[in-house]
């Protein structure tokens, strides 16, 4: 124990090869005692300077504020995590983080397709964008060239359920302690990837053609399919006699 400096204590020790003064504090919070380690005299610490740090410590004990020298930094910790989760970016989160985690766990495929869906449509709006600020505006501006592009539903459902992906990583891992937005966003609705073509003049004459070549009982019911628009299975109950009304034979 420091005379002048009541609660500090110091031990002699040898670190490095070389003798040093290790400084520590005690301390009595909610009626038990606790002793907390400050550090060498190697390292620029004086008995001073932890009687200071122990004096403030005991102000807080008094005004409820009471914090551990350990708990303190875990908070400084937490506020120093906070502070960079806030300031990072989609594209440095993603390409820093999610991705080598799904280059080792999804498949390759998975992969890809994950990876190819963020350089495309993701990163070209939300890349620079940080994390904190992403809303749901920012959303619906992934989803507008995709849209222009003329990309199924499906596509686009899976742009924002990779953006949640995305964020629920963050969140999981303690890379940002925000909210995540895309939650609450709704999957959009018709989600059917059936697009409608019809062919030209030319293109079906020459499937036809192409049809005749292997099979001239498939071409007969390609043939029928053309002009009346029937599916196979209705073309399978055709009889004579119907044939006859429509194709007068």
């Amino acid at each position: 124990m420091v005379k002048s400096f009541p609660g500090v204590r110091t031990k002699e020790c040898i670190r490095n090869n070389k003798k040093d003064i290790y400084f520590s504090i005690r301390y009595t919070r909610n009626g038990k005692q606790y002793e907390e380690s400050i550090g060498y005299k190697s390292e620029g610490f004086t008995a001073a300077q932890a009687y200071e740090i122990l004096s403030e410590l005991k102000r807080d004990i008094k005004t409820g504020k009471a914090l551990s020298l350990k708990e303190k930094a875990e908070q400084r910790e937490q506020e120093k995590i906070a502070n960079e989760a806030a300031n990072i970016t989609f594209s440095e989160l993603f390409e820093e983080y999610y991705q080598p985690h799904i280059q080792n766990k999804d498949r390759k495929s998975t992969y890809n397709r994950e990876v190819h869906l963020y350089k495309k449509w993701l990163k070209p709006v939300l890349g620079g964008v940080k994390l904190n600020l992403i809303s749901r505006i920012s959303l619906t501006r992934v989803l507008q060239p995709m849209e222009k592009k003329g990309l199924s539903t499906r596509s686009k459902n899976y742009a924002i359920a990779l953006i949640r992906q995305v964020f629920n990583f963050a969140i999981k891992n303690e890379l940002f302690a925000g909210e995540n937005l895309t939650a609450k966003f709704g999957k959009l609705k018709n989600d059917d990837n059936r697009r409608m073509r019809f062919l030209t003049d030319k293109e079906l004459n020459d499937l036809l053609a192409e049809i005749k070549k292997h099979s001239y009982n498939i071409y007969l019911m390609a043939l029928i399919s053309a002009d009346c628009g029937l599916r196979a299975g209705e073309i399978f109950k055709l009889t004579w006699a119907v044939l006859k009304n429509v194709y007068y034979f």
